[in-house]
């Protein structure tokens, strides 16, 4: 409740603008930390620009697909078991 509070004062200390702009930016990272969130606006960190996010990194050369690596019960080897 007093993180509510918090924000609330807030409110009433930055404008709206700035206040919203703080809360897009720590919403886009999971941050629900109101001290961060005031830390935001006290070094007016909300006006600068989000980092560009990395493509995701390409599949593997050697990936394969789940199903070569699944396991048969079925003994058609029978590599351990060898009783001839």
């Amino acid at each position: 409740m007093r993180q509510a509070y918090k924000l609330l004062r807030m409110g009433e200390k930055y404008t709206p603008a700035r206040l919203n702009a703080a809360c897009e930016k720590a919403l886009s990272v999971d941050l629900f930390d109101v001290r961060r969130l005031e830390n935001i606006l006290v070094e007016a960190l909300e006006e600068e620009a989000m980092p560009v996010a990395a493509a995701p990194a390409p599949p593997g050369r050697f990936a394969r697909p789940g199903n070569v690596f699944a396991i048969s019960n079925d003994n058609g080897g029978n590599y351990h078991d060898d009783q001839s």
